[in-house]
């Protein structure tokens, strides 16, 4: 169960009561929905003048307002940087957790603290058992807040020592990352869509909205040599590691990565031939539709005449239903009994038809 705006508000009201706010030096924002109540508002007015890690683009745009804040679009933590006490929204997956903690830890010393705060069915209320050192803080509703000790004892290593996971694909190599989408194994979604896609030569430019760690524009980079791609995501980690993909593959001539939310002022000033995504239906643990049909009521505006958006969903008729209105044709190209992968045209038939 999700907790409502209101509950979280309430939650968010509490905190100064339970951890150290002048004594905060970085925030981290992992998944917070721009819609949401953030815990901004009340540590500022208790005096954290720290800095605000947002780990997407969309926290920025959203949340950057507030007076008097320092903030840095990044990965990790504390973004690099040194740190004392900070508070960091649970990421979701147990790598990702285990990843933002230690490297919390290591910016810290051992007389800091770490504070966590998440949804109880998220996985904060499981943390504790596996952190010698963890107390619960503040209970509220669906939500806690975790204090954990910066002593390293006791401290579960991540999984994952390396900069990136290695995935590999149809003679690709693919660089992932912990709370990144699929970031074990590739995805049966984005597979199919390729499938779906295997003879269809989607023109000189290409996006791939939502990228995670880039297969899709990748692969059909390396398909069709004659097609310039480019790969936008929200997330930070996403575009680090579709960076890193690009360049493991010898792409960066032909494909670039945006980090952008949605159809911003980058992409808004290009158009494209075909678009495709596997687009994001979670923001963590939580199931969030509104990126996606707001990107398919904006998608017109950045695909050419003639061209064609492919997508892939496991519930399609929503979906379908705003291109609809949008003016577009859709049609299933491929399903089976996970998922559909569709294709929308707006105008004349789209290329290689």
């Amino acid at each position: 169960m999700n907790p409502g705006p209101r509950s979280q508000e309430r939650f968010f009201r509490a905190l100064p009561t339970f951890l150290p706010v002048a004594q905060l030096t970085h925030v981290h924002l992992v998944h917070q929905d721009p819609d949401h109540p953030s815990p901004l508002g009340a540590l500022r007015s208790h005096g954290f003048t720290g800095c605000v890690v947002a780990a997407r683009a969309s926290i920025t745009r959203n949340f950057s307002s507030h007076p008097k804040l320092n903030w840095v679009l990044h990965d990790h933590p504390t973004a690099l940087q040194k740190a004392d006490h900070v508070l960091l929204e649970l990421p979701q997956g147990r790598e990702a957790i285990r990843l933002a903690i230690q490297q919390s830890f290591d910016s810290m010393p051992p007389s800091g603290r770490l504070w966590v705060y998440g949804i109880r069915e998220h996985g904060i209320r499981s943390l504790g058992k596996h952190y010698a050192s963890a107390e619960v803080a503040l209970i509220k509703g669906h939500m806690r807040l975790l204090a954990i000790d910066g002593s390293k004892e006791g401290v579960p290593q991540p999984l994952v020592a390396v900069p990136f996971h290695r995935l590999t694909h149809d003679g690709l190599t693919l660089a992932s990352l912990p709370g990144v989408f699929s970031w074990r194994e590739v995805d049966e979604g984005s597979l199919l869509l390729l499938e779906a896609m295997a003879d269809r030569d989607p023109g000189e430019k290409v996006l791939d909205w939502g990228c995670g760690y880039g297969l899709l524009g990748v692969a059909l980079a390396r398909r069709w040599p004659q097609a310039n791609v480019v790969l936008a995501d929200d997330q930070v980690a996403a575009v680090r590691a579709a960076r890193e993909t690009v360049r493991c593959n010898d792409l960066e001539g032909r494909v670039a990565v945006v980090l952008e939310d949605g159809i911003g002022h980058g992409l808004s000033r290009s158009s494209f031939s075909t678009i495709v995504t596997n687009p994001p239906f979670h923001r963590g643990a939580r199931k969030e539709h509104g990126p996606t049909l707001a990107f398919f009521k904006q998608v017109a505006t950045i695909l050419r005449p003639g061209g064609s958006l492919w997508f892939v969903v496991n519930h399609f008729l929503e979906h379908g239903r705003i291109l609809h209105q949008c003016g577009f044709e859709v049609e299933k190209v491929i399903v089976n009994n996970r998922f559909a992968v569709c294709r929308a045209w707006k105008g004349r038939r789209s290329l290689g038809e």
